[in-house]
């Protein structure tokens, strides 16, 4: 049964070495195609398109907010923030926020929401 209106944002492998993660991220993209997903690749960086809306340009502005994933490797916040931005001009919501995406990936951030669930923790800088 295919998957109701959901997008995935699969960066290019094209350029990458084949590593454990790069199968995983090509196998991702498969299997969400399998399920009906509508899988767009964009590139890795900016490095050849210049900017998050280039990245984006061979995609449609979907006609309600879509549903949006991430596939790739983790991204600077500043390039999450520019694909984010790119992305809800097509009508395309990501599945966390920036903040959230932040929250998952910073310790610092996340680290005092686990309250007493996890043994102290130092952060050195």
């Amino acid at each position: 049964m295919p998957s109701p209106n959901v997008v995935v944002l699969a960066e290019s492998l094209e350029a990458s070495l084949p590593t454990a993660s790069t199968r995983d991220i090509a196998a991702s993209a498969s299997a969400a195609r399998l399920v009906g997903c509508h899988v767009y690749e964009m590139p890795a960086d900016f490095e050849h398109c210049g900017t998050a809306e280039n990245a984006l340009c061979h995609i449609s502005v979907q006609k309600t907010a879509t549903a949006a994933f991430w596939l790739g490797f983790i991204p600077s916040p500043e390039r999450y923030a520019a694909i984010e931005k790119a992305a809800r001009a097509k009508n395309l919501v990501l599945c966390n926020t920036l903040e959230q995406h932040l929250d998952a990936q910073e310790f610092d951030r996340f680290y005092p929401k686990l309250g007493e669930m996890t043994p102290r923790s130092v952060i050195i800088r």
